[in-house]
Order: C-alpha cells, then sequence, then structure tokens
C-alpha cells in the first residue's frame, strides 16, 4: 500500500498538479491580495543550557537546581565556551550533544513563555541570565537574529505556483464529487 501511494501522489504531483496553468498574472495577483502569507516571521538561532527541576513541589530540589544553573552562569561569565558547558552541564541531553543548540526559534513556537521572552530580549551574540521556566532553569544564547521581514515575490513564486495547482486540482476533484 505504501508504494501505491507514493506512486498515486508522485503522479498527482508531476502529471496532475504540473498540468494546470497558472499565469505569473494571477501569480502576482494572489502575492498582493494575500500579503500576510508571505511573511517570514521574526527568528532567533537559539542556545541553551537547561537545568531541570525534577519536582517543582520540592523546595530543596528547586533550591539545588537553582544552585547548580548559578554555578554554571558564573562559568560562563568568567569567559568558559558556551557550547562547550553545555555539552557537559545541559540537561537537554539531545541539543546538550551540539552544544546546546536549539536552531531557529519563532514566538509563540516553545511552550514556555519566559523562555521566549529572554530569547526575544537578547540581541545576536547575547546571553541571557538565568532563566526561570516552569520547567527548571536556562541560560539562553542568541548566535543570529533574523527580523521579520515580507519574502520578496521572487523568492515565493514557485512555491505558490505549486500551491495554486493543487488548488485548482482540488476545486476540480470537489466539483466532480459534487
Amino acid at each position: 500500500y505504501f508504494v501505491d501511494d507514493f506512486l498515486a501522489r508522485e503522479y498527482l504531483t508531476k502529471v496532475v498538479i504540473a498540468s494546470v496553468k497558472v499565469s505569473d498574472a494571477e501569480l502576482h495577483a494572489y502575492y498582493k491580495e494575500h500579503p500576510k502569507e508571505f511573511v517570514m516571521p521574526e527568528q532567533a538561532i537559539v542556545r541553551h543550557i537547561f537545568i531541570g527541576i525534577a519536582d517543582v513541589a520540592d523546595s530543596q530540589a528547586k533550591t539545588a537546581a537553582r544552585s547548580k544553573a548559578e554555578g554554571v552562569l558564573e562559568r560562563l561569565k568568567k569567559g568558559e565556551d558556551f557550547a562547550a558547558v553545555a555539552a557537559e552541564a545541559s540537561e537537554d541531553t539531545e541539543s546538550a550533544k551540539e552544544g546546546g543548540l536549539l536552531g531557529a526559534i519563532t514566538p509563540g513556537q516553545t511552550n514556555s513563555e519566559e523562555f521566549e521572552k529572554a530569547v526575544f530580549a537578547l540581541k545576536a551574540g547575547e546571553m541571557s541570565g538565568l532563566v526561570e521556566s516552569p520547567f527548571g532553569y536556562h541560560i539562553v544564547k542568541v548566535d543570529e537574529r533574523k527580523e521579520k521581514r515580507a519574502l520578496p515575490f521572487d523568492e515565493v513564486k514557485d512555491a505558490l505556483r505549486t500551491k495554486l495547482q493543487a488548488e485548482a486540482v482540488l476545486r476540480g476533484v470537489r466539483s466532480v464529487d459534487g
């Protein structure tokens, strides 16, 4: 079934959808009528070091986690390399393998308002102090910032053509199914 489904999708994409003609004028019109669809949100390329709170109800565990996080922050303030410290000390084992790298984050993407507030308050190259979230303590470093921007027509033209072609095919299928 998987192969049949894959082949059907490939046929649909390469033959059926590609056969639908969408003019450059239609593309330009859609682009102008839907400007919000072509906005790249603000982004930050982020690293973090995470020290978790095992049991939020246990004040001793919370104090121990904070103390550990403060010790890590002091090492960073003394000039130790963020990626090296993250690899050694972060309890987020997945990002620790990459020197704390989480990748690109956009507003509203994570489930921690405190974390995002800290990230988007920093400029490229800056590091936060301790950031407390419901999960524990973070130390955040922003490697790069990309401001919100409108994507130029030439950058989205090909993807937009495919989108409008697919929509035309779906409209045709729906009208046949009735």
